[in-house]
């Protein structure tokens, strides 16, 4: 979904929880002027590389959600397929210790994963 023309940031986001984080997290960022794009990945066992490729061949940011740990997530994934990307960064935002428990807001929130700290979070890399 693009929320600005001329879009040089993605998310991509993966189940319905994530995927409504990343959404949310987008509608905060057009709002500071930043351009995004979300990807929703429904299938982990298999990407079109020739799609993905023309899709993020040319962005700037890539930022991928993983709501667990972030080691051997979506996002170590494609940073290890550079040929899919030219100049991107990729930056997983995922876990990095003991989920805490709770609520799924109260655990989101926690561990940065919330739309609001996912906007933040985009926000201190461009």
């Amino acid at each position: 979904i693009k929320l600005l023309g001329g879009y040089i940031n993605a998310i991509i986001a993966y189940g319905p929880v994530m995927l409504e984080e990343a959404m949310g997290a987008a509608r905060i960022l057009v709002h500071k002027d930043i351009s995004v794009i979300v990807y929703n990945f429904p299938w982990l066992n298999y990407v079109d590389t020739d799609w993905l490729r023309s899709e993020l061949y040319s962005l700037t940011n890539i930022f991928v959600l993983d709501d667990h740990y972030e080691k051997f997530g979506l996002g170590q994934l494609l940073a290890a397929h550079n040929d899919i990307y030219k100049h991107s960064n990729i930056i997983s935002l995922g876990i990095n210790r003991v989920p805490t428990c709770g609520q799924n807001d109260e655990v989101l929130h926690e561990h940065g994963l919330d739309s609001k700290s996912i906007a933040s979070r985009i926000r201190s890399y461009i």
